[in-house]
């Protein structure tokens, strides 16, 4: 018994410490396999070769299968062989329980263990096949759940992008005061943004939109032109472009810029109307006041005899009203927008002493300039002129425009000269009288 517990020690001491220092390696495999049947055999030496120890050998196979590697139980198979052939001719007792036994008898067994073998061998090849089917399906599978959801993640991205294009030009919209909208044909359903109902001054809940319904709110005297505009464009297919009043719930109204194309199909009928709105009221507004200013500013203008005059910095070109060319001589109609054809009529010894006190009114910061003048007529006389500007800065300080007017003193001058003689010849009368 002691002797069986050392030498079965000695038989599995070398595959545990391999596999402990060594784990992994194809070589404990078989020196695992060489230990089982060993061990097999301690064990039907230690029954006597009772028959029924044999089937360790069998148990030891079937263990040995779960590696699913064929070779390992080709190596157990011929320790197995090996060792009934040795001892079947030198111990036939220790193995086969009899004195004497048949060199048959050891091809018997080996051919038991032949038919385990291609038994097992078999199971695991089709096991193994059958694992790289599963694995080859799971790693399908994996590959296509990650396929999918990359499809998915990028169609969550381009929603997002979506999404986020959407509310920036829904923002933009917002601040240009744009708005787009859409009728299909078919389907007879209008399709308007936010900004739509926005600038209509309507809540999207309360209103369905349609060209009818948007009819409603259009201007009365703008009316029939939308609907001739319509055959027109249903007509020719072209796209279009138009401004609109419109009329809202709460009386106010707003003009709107319009532009749009159709879109037709192979047959030239209708298939979708699409378009955007803008609202240009402030700039109508703004365009209106311009226009009453300017108004104003002529008649303010052509009310005085002065002559009003802008220069623009920027440019270097000037403009001047028609009292310019009465007060030259020019006839009525041309146009003298340069700074030359003005200097040119100053006395050419007095030049630069009106252009410099111009200038450096401009360059120290001064926001007025005046000066007194001769000017030449197209007849080469002079009138006396007072000429004063207001100078337009920037949000830096710098000019960019000077505005004035032009005021004619030469019968002014003349009264103060005739004064003057006058005073003199008198004060010339009292001393030869005191004399």
């Amino acid at each position: 018994v002691w002797a069986a517990l050392v030498l079965g020690g000695l038989i599995v001491g070398l595959p545990i410490a391999l596999v402990v220092l060594q784990p992994g390696k194809t070589l404990n495999r078989h020196l695992i396999a060489v230990a089982q049947m060993l061990i097999s055999a301690l064990f039907i030496h230690l029954s006597g070769g009772r028959i029924e120890a044999h089937f360790h050998i069998f148990g030891a196979l079937a263990f040995l299968a779960f590696y699913r590697d064929w070779k390992v139980l080709v190596t157990a198979s011929a320790v197995v062989a090996a060792d009934h052939l040795f001892r079947g001719l030198l111990w036939p007792q220790s193995v086969y329980g009899v004195l004497y036994a048949s060199p048959w008898r050891t091809l018997e067994h080996a051919a038991w263990v032949i038919f385990e073998d291609l038994f097992l061998i078999t199971a695991g090849l089709q096991a193994l096949k059958d694992t790289e089917g599963h694995c080859k399906q799971q790693a399908l599978l994996e590959t296509s759940n990650e396929a999918l959801e990359n499809e998915i993640a990028q169609h969550q991205r381009a929603e997002e992008e979506l999404t986020k294009k959407k509310a920036q030009l829904e923002e933009a919209q917002q601040l240009a005061s744009l708005a787009s909208w859409e009728y299909d044909f078919a389907s007879g359903v209008a399709t308007w943004s936010k900004e739509q109902y926005w600038m209509l001054g309507l809540e999207p809940s309360t209103f369905k939109p349609s060209f009818g319904s948007f009819l409603t709110l259009v201007h009365a005297d703008d009316q029939q032109k939308m609907k001739d505009l319509l055959s027109d464009v249903l007509r020719t297919g072209k796209s279009f472009e138009y401004d609109v009043r419109i009329l809202r719930p709460d009386g106010e109204i707003r003009s709107l810029h319009a532009t749009g194309k159709i879109d037709l199909d192979d047959s030239r009928k209708p298939v979708r109307l699409t378009g955007t709105h803008l609202d240009i009221t402030e700039s109508r507004r703004a365009a209106e006041s311009l226009r009453h200013s300017e108004e104003r500013f002529q008649l303010i203008a052509d009310a005085t005899n002065d002559v009003i005059w802008d220069h623009n910095l920027i440019t270097n070109s000037v403009w001047r009203n028609k009292n310019y060319s009465k007060l030259v001589g020019r006839p009525e109609g041309m146009t003298v927008d340069d700074v030359e054809s003005w200097t040119n009529r100053l006395r050419p010894d007095d030049v630069e002493r009106i252009t410099g006190s111009m200038q450096k009114a401009l360059e120290e910061g001064g926001s007025s300039w005046s000066c007194e003048y001769q000017l030449r007529c197209d007849n080469s006389t002079y009138v006396e002129i007072l000429d004063r500007g207001y100078v337009v800065r920037d949000a830096a300080g710098q000019p960019v425009r000077v505005v004035g007017a032009m005021m004619d003193i030469t019968e002014r001058k003349r009264a103060e000269a005739e004064l003057l003689s006058a005073k003199e010849a008198a004060e010339a009368a009292s001393r030869a009288k005191s004399e």
